[in-house]
């Protein structure tokens, strides 16, 4: 029966303590609001600055999640590179080490209940009357710090009633069998309860409560480090490429860490064991414990400093997506650039990749068989985008030589035909958007019309690609046909709507949708002629 309370005991602790710390993390995020991406975005300019801004953060909020989650939006908007990421990866890791020194000072130095159950009192009243406000938030965050320290007393309890029961002597950590065990403990026990704070407390108040030596204490301390990368892991399953790096940095960082953390182990704990004996005048294992969470940390991101840049590198080239792997140039590069003869066959071929992928863009979204998914075109036009723009950048180098005028008129077309691509892509964009809402919102007769212009306009774009200056002929009277189609369709649309067949509100929905495949068509005639031309000169070069 002592057993069964005891083990209830510590599961309550725990599950307070848990509770505080997502309460904490839940209000401070609140309360900040936006405040918490404009921190970021104003202290990652450096990779100084982003470590000094993630463990600020981290150890506010007690949430590194929040404070990575942030930081991965910034890099998916372009607004920050991932190596100005990693220092916040680093501070996160710094900050988190918090939760040690708040058990070890505070909880264990001082009688709980006289402050954490006013806390909970005071927070809890704010919560009620605030709301959603800020200020409730803020009531949130105060009484998850009293439930924070109440799960520390009860788990403190938990241990000290099982302190007399349980010999762990034999954990000292005295062997390489023994440290690799108890760091794989406490890996396993962070990735259990996905809370590396929640491993802190039952690893600082064993120690306190004298049931873990303070080297077996150590070694799981380290553990527990790396196995606060398995939240970052499974928040990034089937995530973007930019989430995923990141999370690659998290766990490179934090095994890196504790490698060093084992290497250095005797002599550091020994170390900061001595110093804490100084300043506390006492033995204070709980805070030997907390400081060495601190140190390796920090010696960690020392080491990892001089090879961010590099790292950052490495990563960029992992996880690649389709999206990104075609808005890199394939065949275009600075050697080509030099002989303008070679340039005209390298950006020809280019150009054939600018024109499958805006022909596959334009494609999905006038697709008849399945509905539109506008959100994943976007994302492909925007990869398009950057070909584009990387293309663009090329010929720019190659017109800085003396070239001659035809060359030169090529070069431009070809220039000229990109664009025309892109405006394709981004019409595609809005064209599935508008079927997205005219899926509901159209009748019967009025999609079919629309399905029928849409399936004629696709096999004309697929029949524009790879035309050759011969073909102009041919192409003109593709397009006709489509003109006529539009004009057609158009002239059904409008009869339905006069005889009242459809909502009106509705009307310039479907008079858009048909322009934007009618302008597309347009484009894509232009970009047809214009890449026959240069493919017309550039085929003795391929």
């Amino acid at each position: 029966m002592t057993l069964f309370l005891a083990a209830a005991q510590l599961l309550g602790g725990i599950g307070l303590f848990v509770l505080g710390i997502s309460m904490i993390s839940d209000g401070f995020r609140l309360a900040a609001g936006e405040g918490l991406r404009g921190i970021l975005g104003r202290w990652t300019k450096s990779l100084g600055r982003g470590v000094v801004a993630g463990a600020g953060l981290t150890a506010i909020t007690q949430s590194s999640s929040a404070v990575t989650i942030a930081t991965i939006g910034f890099v998916n908007a372009g607004l920050i590179s991932l190596n100005q990421s990693l220092g916040v990866v680093y501070g996160a890791n710094i900050g988190t080490t918090m939760t040690g020194w708040l058990i070890s000072i505070v909880g264990f130095g001082i009688k709980i209940e006289a402050f954490a159950l006013p806390l909970i009192g005071v927070g809890a009243l704010a919560r009620l009357v605030g709301g959603t406000s800020r200020r409730g938030a803020v009531g949130m965050a105060l009484a998850g710090f009293g439930l924070f320290f109440l799960g520390v007393d009860v788990l403190r309890d938990a241990f000290l009633q099982a302190a007399s029961g349980i010999d762990l002597s034999q954990w000292s950590a005295a062997t390489l069998t023994d440290t690799l065990l108890l760091v794989l403990v406490g890996a396993v026990m962070t990735t259990l309860t996905q809370s590396s704070s929640a491993a802190m407390a039952l690893i600082l108040t064993a120690v306190a409560g004298g049931v873990l030596p303070l080297t077996g204490a150590a070694a799981m301390v380290i553990g527990a480090n790396i196995g606060t990368t398995s939240t970052a892991v499974l928040a990034v399953i089937g995530a973007t490429a930019n989430a995923r790096r990141v999370a690659a940095a998290h766990v490179i960082f934090n095994v890196v860490t504790a490698f060093i953390a084992l290497g250095v182990l005797p002599l550091l704990l020994w170390t900061i064991e001595f110093e804490a004996g100084l300043l506390v005048g006492q033995h204070a294992p709980a805070v030997t414990i907390a400081a060495f969470h601190t140190s390796f940390n920090v010696l960690g991101a020392l080491v990892m400093w001089p090879i961010t840049r590099p790292m950052s590198r490495f990563l960029e080239g992992r996880f690649r997506t389709n999206e990104e792997q075609a808005q890199r140039p394939q065949f275009l590069d600075d050697t080509i650039a030099k002989v303008p003869a070679l340039a005209v066959g390298a950006l020809s071929r280019e150009i054939d990749r600018v024109d499958a992928f805006a022909t596959e863009i334009f494609s999905e979204a006038i697709d008849v068989s399945r509905a539109p998914l506008p959100a994943v075109l976007a994302r492909k036009r925007a990869a398009l985008q950057v070909l584009v723009v990387a293309i663009a950048a090329f010929v720019t180098r190659v017109q800085k030589s003396e070239l001659p005028a035809d060359i030169s008129a090529l070069l431009a077309d070809g220039v000229h035909a990109t664009m025309q691509y892109a405006d394709i892509a981004a019409l595609a964009v809005d064209i599935a958007t508008q079927r997205s809402m005219l899926a509901e919102l159209a009748p019967g007769p009025v999609r079919a019309a629309l399905d029928r212009l849409s399936t004629q306009a696709a096999s004309g774009l697929h029949a524009m690609t790879n035309v050759t200056a011969a073909d102009s002929d041919r192409v003109s009277s593709i397009h006709a046909a489509i003109q006529e189609q539009y004009a057609s369709t158009r002239n059904e649309v409008l009869q339905a709507a006069v005889a009242g067949r459809f909502d009106v509100a509705h009307l310039e929905s479907i008079l858009e949708t048909l322009r934007c495949i009618r302008r597309a068509m347009e484009q894509a005639l232009k970009a047809a002629l214009l890449k026959a031309r240069l493919d017309g000169q550039a085929a003795p070069h391929r």
